[in-house]
Parts: C-alpha cells; sequence; structure tokens
C-alpha cells in the first residue's frame, strides 16, 4: 500500500502514476511563508502527508513557473503533465 510507505510529516514522489517505481521525497520542511524547489526526476504520482498544501508547476522550473497545479492533502495516483517543480507558494 503507497500510503504505507509515505510517513506522516512527509512529501512523497513516485517516478511513474500509480506510485511505481524509484521513490523520493522526505520531511515537508517549510521554515519560509514562500517557496519552491524544482525537481531532479518529473514525477508521476505522489502522496502529501506533510500537513501543507503543495503547488506543482508544469516543465515549469521556480525561476520560470508554468501552468500549475494544486496538490491537496492525501494521495494523487497521478498527473495531467509533466511536473518540473513543487511549489508551496501559489503566487511566487
Amino acid at each position: 500500500m503507497p500510503a504505507a510507505d509515505c510517513q506522516q510529516g512527509h512529501i512523497c514522489l513516485w517516478e511513474h502514476p500509480d506510485f511505481q517505481g524509484f521513490q523520493w521525497g522526505g520531511e515537508g520542511e517549510v521554515t519560509e511563508p514562500n517557496g519552491c524547489a524544482d525537481l531532479p526526476l518529473s514525477p508521476g504520482s505522489a502522496i502529501n502527508n506533510s500537513g501543507i498544501s503543495y503547488y506543482l508547476l508544469q516543465e515549469g522550473t521556480c525561476a520560470n513557473p508554468g501552468r500549475t497545479m494544486f496538490l491537496p492533502l492525501g494521495e494523487t495516483p497521478r498527473f495531467p503533465w509533466r511536473v518540473g517543480s513543487l511549489s508551496w507558494c501559489k503566487h511566487c
């Protein structure tokens, strides 16, 4: 069960949809109100157990964001497009 693989307080990302392939992630360490992180690989699915709402940026970078998608708490088994960055600020 994918949810069991993602601890409370963490955000976990998988390489492919439906929580398949390589998994990475960790604690949702938000030390500032606005922030963004470029991702080394485009994830195909995610579980957000961090307690913080995130936004995914389509193929963009933090410096040059593209379209955004809200990443709510809980499981997201697939994304509609390639993800480039993860932000905890919708309008950065």
